[in-house]
């Protein structure tokens, strides 16, 4: 009896990894945002609120260790650098730089990026 339930419960979370896996290779973020001053969660918390509060932004994953912010747009809807700039800003840290998806619509009308990295005093 205990060796069908290892079993089953392996059977799940190798679903479960294999779903997420997917999931993820699926959905990858619109625009990844650099920034500079972020060091803890509540950090987190606070550039997730400024960020889900732009209309056009559906989801938002910070990942600390490398300082970038990836974000997901409601389809068919775009966020300025300068929108972003103004919420990184507003939750008390610095934006360095603006990555876009490259889209096949993107690719026959490039944009130019807007925001630089600031160099380091």
């Amino acid at each position: 009896m205990p060796s069908k339930f290892w079993l089953c419960a392996f059977l799940l979370s190798l679903f479960w990894t294999v779903s997420a896996n997917a999931q993820n290779a699926v959905s990858d973020p619109d625009v990844v945002l650099k920034t500079r001053g972020m060091v803890c969660s509540f950090c987190v918390q606070g550039v997730e609120k400024k960020l889900l509060g732009l209309k056009s932004v559906r989801k938002v994953s910070v990942q600390l260790k490398v300082a970038a912010v990836h974000v997901w747009v409601h389809d068919g809807q775009t966020v300025s650098d300068e929108e972003f700039k103004s919420a990184i800003e507003a939750a008390g840290y610095n934006l360095t730089d603006v990555v876009r998806r490259q889209t096949a619509a993107s690719k026959s009308n490039p944009v130019a990026p807007q925001i630089k990295a600031e160099s380091s005093p």
